[in-house]
Parts: C-alpha cells; sequence; structure tokens
C-alpha cells in the first residue's frame, strides 16, 4: 500500500512539472509572437502618422509637445538645416530630428520615454539629441541677443532703481548624489550635499548663462570670478559688459532672530523660519561698506534695495 501512494505521488509530480514547462513555454511563444507584432507594427507609415499627429496636426498639439507653433518649427528646421549644418540622414529626417530634441526639453524627458514616444532605440535617440544640439550652438551668434541697459529716464517702478543695468543674477543649491569620500566639499551650511549653480537672467526673465558643477561650500565670491574667468566668446562679452563701470556686489542673507509670537509672520521666510532680512555691500577686494538689517525675512529682493536705495545718504 505504501509503495502505490509513492508511486502515484511521484506520478503527480512528474505531470506538474510537465504542465509548468508547458505552461512557460507558452508564455514565450506567446512573448516571441508579440514582439515580432511589435517590430512589424513600428514601420516609416506608424512613425510619420506619430509626428504628423505631434507637430503638423495643429497648432494647439505643436505647442503642447514641443512649447511651438508649426510656423515656429518650420523656420527653426530650414535655420538648422540651412546654417546649421544639420542633415537628413537614412533613417532619420531633420524634422523628426529637432521634434524629438524639443520635446525633451520641453518636458525634461528621459531617454526611455523618448524611446516609447519616438519608437527608436535609446543609443538613437542619444546620438541625434547631441546632433541637434551642435547645431544649435553653431548658431549661437543668431540665437543670442545682448541684454540692453536699463536706460537713465525708465519708468517702470521696478526697473527705475537699477539704471544702466544689464540683468540680475543669483545662485542656488542643487541636490546631487556624490561618493562617500568627496562629499565633504559638496556639504552646505545646512549640511545638504548639493552643487553650486549660477544664473543669470535679462530684464524680461529669460535665462542667458548658467554655471553649474561647483561644490555646494563654493563661496559666492569665487563662483562670480570662475564665471568670468571662462573665456568662452559669446558668455566673456556678456560678462565684459556686466562688471564694466561696477563699484562692487551685493547680496542678501537671512540671519535668524527671536521675535513675539503674534509677531512672527512677517518674518517666516520660505523655508519656514523665523529670520531677519540683511543686505549687504563690498567691494571689489571684498571690503564690506554697506549693511542694511532689521526687514522682515518674507521681504522681497526688489523691496529690500527700494528701501535701501530710498534711505537718505549720511555724510
Amino acid at each position: 500500500m505504501t509503495v502505490a501512494m509513492t508511486g502515484g505521488t511521484e506520478t503527480f509530480y512528474i505531470l506538474s512539472v510537465m504542465i509548468r514547462c508547458f505552461r512557460l513555454g507558452c508564455l514565450i511563444i506567446n512573448h516571441v509572437l508579440e514582439s515580432n507584432k511589435l517590430r512589424k507594427s513600428i514601420e516609416f507609415g506608424n512613425r510619420h502618422a506619430n509626428m504628423w499627429s505631434m507637430v503638423y496636426q495643429s497648432d494647439i498639439m505643436s505647442v503642447v509637445n514641443i512649447r511651438m507653433n508649426r510656423r515656429a518649427f518650420t523656420r527653426l528646421c530650414e535655420l538648422l538645416e540651412t546654417r546649421g549644418g544639420l542633415r537628413n540622414s537614412k533613417h532619420m529626417l531633420v524634422d523628426v530630428q529637432v521634434a524629438m530634441f524639443l520635446h525633451t526639453l520641453a518636458h525634461n524627458e528621459k531617454n526611455k520615454i523618448i524611446v516609447n514616444r519616438f519608437q527608436r532605440s535609446g543609443e538613437t535617440i542619444t546620438r541625434y539629441f547631441k546632433l541637434v544640439l551642435d547645431a544649435v550652438c553653431r548658431l549661437h551668434k543668431d540665437f543670442y541677443k545682448i541684454p540692453v541697459r536699463v536706460p537713465d529716464n525708465e519708468t517702470d517702478e521696478r526697473w527705475k532703481w537699477f539704471k544702466g543695468c544689464l540683468g540680475a543674477l543669483d545662485r542656488t543649491y542643487i541636490k546631487v548624489r556624490v561618493q562617500t569620500e568627496s562629499r565633504k566639499p559638496y556639504r552646505t551650511r545646512k549640511a545638504e550635499i548639493c552643487t553650486n549653480v549660477l544664473g543669470v537672467c535679462t530684464r524680461d526673465l529669460m535665462i542667458t548663462y548658467v554655471l553649474a558643477g561647483l561644490e555646494g561650500s563654493t563661496a559666492d565670491s569665487r563662483v562670480i570670478r570662475d564665471a568670468i574667468s571662462r573665456l568662452q566668446p559669446f558668455l566673456f562679452s556678456f560678462y565684459s559688459l556686466l562688471v564694466q563701470g561696477c563699484l562692487g556686489a551685493l547680496d542678501r542673507t537671512y540671519i535668524k532672530v527671536r521675535v513675539q509670537t503674534e509677531s512672527r509672520k512677517p518674518y517666516l521666510t520660505r523655508k519656514a523660519e523665523i529670520c531677519t532680512n540683511v543686505l549687504g555691500v563690498c567691494t571689489r577686494d571684498l571690503m564690506i561698506t554697506y549693511v542694511l538689517a532689521g526687514l522682515e525675512g518674507s521681504a522681497a529682493d526688489s523691496r529690500v534695495i527700494r528701501d535701501a536705495i530710498s534711505r537718505p545718504k549720511r555724510p
């Protein structure tokens, strides 16, 4: 009786293994068939239809996907092809290359998302992205506009205080991942591992320059010196204009203070800290020449500047 039960158990085990193998084989065959079907569906006609639905269907869809209308997109493709050196390849036209480039920038998409959107391999997308970027950089003299100074007779309430100014610059921190043995220079005053990024914009808030890669502990003066010392032709000319006739530099910082509970709201910063706003001005040799303190932590930069200018000058 025991022998019969043992034989039945072995037979059941063998049958269960055979069923599992059969099901696994069916799944593999189904996967192969679906893959072949997908490869056959990704043809030039389907890619062309995808491109038409993204860009050429309407101006609304074009602005949603690449942040410009069809007329501007066509003009940009002509410029990059005639003057930027971008060419049609055997497998991809110029408009598809530019659309892929603009879609990546407009939506900050990762390579894997663009692979699924345009039905191309990751290597192909990376290669053509670099080609379009090179073409855009070759046309920087056409695309880059030198900012205009604020005139002496400016009537705009926001800008009449900054006569002769070309724009504004500021730095910010962006969190990064760094190897453990290299983290010390990237540690900020708040014990965060960050990189120091400098940004410059014009009066109409158009970004004209970005410098990234410096350690989070880098002082503002070193960031400025590093930006000015870079001898890139189309950037150095802007900074030469920016510092021409400059007397020094100014910046503001927060200092934590103790305030009565009923008066804390104006002193509350964006990071929910109770602080006062302090403005400092220094010369080229980093000598402090002016300090303005006492304003609330929530005070905007423009209000701090206006308050400093409006105060009567001391003899």
